[in-house]
């Protein structure tokens, strides 16, 4: 098995599928990797939704944390809304949020 092959590719995931000889579980590959396309396609439409929110509410705090090197624009945007939320809440709530975090 490779690690770190990018399944993307049309021919890593060709690749993936051509190590199983069964049929059944290359069908199986063919599902797992519609599935994953779904997510993909999901996750990137509500990153772009709740960003554009961010901007709105917090556009200071998002800049800071959109700063971070390394990482998608989701952790930055899961740490705004987990603080927005605990200062809604009230105070005690602070330490349960940043244990979540």
């Amino acid at each position: 098995m490779h690690y770190g092959v990018n399944l993307k590719n049309i021919c890593a995931r060709e690749q993936l599928k051509s190590t199983f000889p069964d049929p059944v579980v290359q069908r199986i590959v063919d599902l797992d990797m519609e599935i994953l396309d779904a997510y993909a396609k999901e996750l990137s439409e509500i990153e772009w939704f709740i960003g554009q929110q961010a901007k709105q509410h917090n556009p200071v705090h998002l800049k800071l944390l959109k700063m971070m090197y390394g990482i998608s624009i989701i952790l930055p945007l899961t740490i705004l809304y987990v603080f927005i939320v605990s200062t809604l809440l009230g105070s005690d709530n602070d330490r349960r949020s940043i244990r979540f975090c």
